[in-house]
């Protein structure tokens, strides 16, 4: 008797799997409050500055930052992701205030001002008294109509700015000073020579 040939079908299911998010101890941060528990960080010169532009400017917003620190096209350094983080954690660490203005029905903008523990810091750094940095707590209490208004003003400062230092480097200009102050006092001071390097004068 000889055995029926039997043909086996091997039916296997593959359940379908979901990538797993890397492990990672950094948490993401809330975006109205400052964590509890911010990640570790360790100030660096960049972080310094930023905070000297915002005690300068007295309102910053990513796309001032970005702006005034412009990404080097080499080494990528200032990326806006960059500088987007360093500001993350300076606020959550309490170096920095952050809040959201209205731009728009839809759109809020995120708005960075300094704090006592940033004026702090700085002062620390140059080796100063606390009363030596020019900021108080009453300077953040303004109304958003009023903050707008200084920011339209530190877009112009900055693209003032800017140009100067180009044409400086270009020899066009000797030097320049923008003087930062109360609205009646507020100058910008330029230095011109001619091609032949001879002082022409200033222009205010």
């Amino acid at each position: 008797m000889t055995n029926p040939k039997l043909d086996y079908i091997l039916v296997v299911k593959i359940k379908p799997m979901t990538p797993r998010k890397p492990k990672t101890d950094q948490k993401r941060l809330p975006r109205k409050s400052r964590a509890k528990h911010p990640p570790a960080m360790q100030l660096t010169d960049r972080d310094a500055e930023l905070l000297r532009a915002v005690l300068e400017y007295r309102f910053f917003t990513i796309e001032l930052f970005t702006w005034l620190f412009p990404q080097n096209p080499v080494t990528k350094e200032n990326s806006a992701w960059g500088i987007t983080n360093q500001l993350r954690l300076l606020y959550n660490h309490g170096y920095l205030n952050r809040e959201n203005l209205p731009v728009s029905k839809s759109v809020n903008q995120m708005i960075y001002s300094m704090t006592e523990k940033g004026a702090m810091l700085l002062a620390e750094l140059d080796g100063v008294s606390r009363e030596d940095i020019p900021w108080n707590r009453h300077l953040n209490k303004v109304t958003p109509t009023h903050i707008n208004h200084l920011l339209a003003i530190n877009q112009v400062l900055i693209a003032l700015k800017s140009a100067l230092e180009k044409a400086q480097e270009k020899g066009e200009v000797q030097s320049f000073k923008l003087v930062r102050a109360e609205p009646s006092k507020q100058r910008i001071t330029v230095m011109l020579k001619s091609r032949e390097g001879r002082r022409l004068g200033e222009v205010i």
